[in-house]
């Protein structure tokens, strides 16, 4: 997947998340996605005519079970949370979700790039609010910004809840926009800007079977 040249951010449909489940829902998986970049020069001998970015999961974990999403999230913060290595995928930004539950989106730390400040980190193509919500954005501290709530610079971290799944016999794509925005220097040896990126993963929204067996948590 290629990233939007800098300066031609079109405008992507932007439909914000639903609202939370309520307190005591119960679900079953929590997916967990790492999001790494890599770039590389248009031309190697010419820095000035800047680079293509390549998106991709840089760490994945299989979905997580029997544990709730306040304590995956502590152990992410805390550095615990151990995660397997993702090589080559086909569709690098694209998984499926086969049974209620979260989906956590992290920015990798090996560059300067955050959630963009003031604007609702995950979005969604079409109105699709009953079946997702409950967007939180998380700082390193631990602070938690409900969707609606202003965010600030430094978000690295969110997630959101899987309200509904569709029949195995009936998948959905759902396409979704991540918001996105990272300093960089557009010529050499110039001063740093902050350069809007909007990165479109589709979720596949399928019931069935998924690895490591069921369980209700709630």
């Amino acid at each position: 997947m290629r990233a939007i040249p800098p300066r031609q951010v079109p405008t992507v449909p932007q439909n914000g998340l639903g609202d939370a489940p309520p307190d005591g829902w119960q679900y079953t998986e929590i997916h967990y996605k790492t999001i790494g970049v890599r770039q590389t020069p248009v031309d190697p001998d010419d820095p000035s005519k800047g680079s293509y970015l390549d998106f991709a999961y840089q760490s994945y974990s299989n979905p997580i079970l029997n544990q709730k999403i306040g304590d995956v999230i502590a152990s992410i913060l805390g550095g615990r949370h151990a995660l397997e290595r993702l090589t080559d995928p086909p569709t690098p930004l694209d998984f499926r979700v086969a049974a209620k539950g979260y989906v956590i989106f992290e920015l990798a730390d090996s560059i300067q790039w955050q959630f963009r400040p003031g604007y609702e980190a995950v979005t969604t193509g079409i109105d699709m609010s009953n079946d997702y919500g409950g967007l939180v954005h998380v700082l390193p501290d631990g602070t938690e910004f409900p969707m609606g709530s202003p965010v600030p610079a430094g978000c690295r971290l969110v997630y959101f809840a899987v309200k509904n799944i569709m029949p195995q016999n009936n998948p959905r794509l759902d396409t979704f926009n991540l918001n996105i925005e990272f300093v960089q220097s557009l010529v050499s040896g110039s001063d740093n800007e902050m350069i809007p990126l909007v990165l479109d993963p589709d979720i596949t929204n399928q019931g069935g079977p998924h690895m490591g067996g069921g369980g209700w948590i709630g």
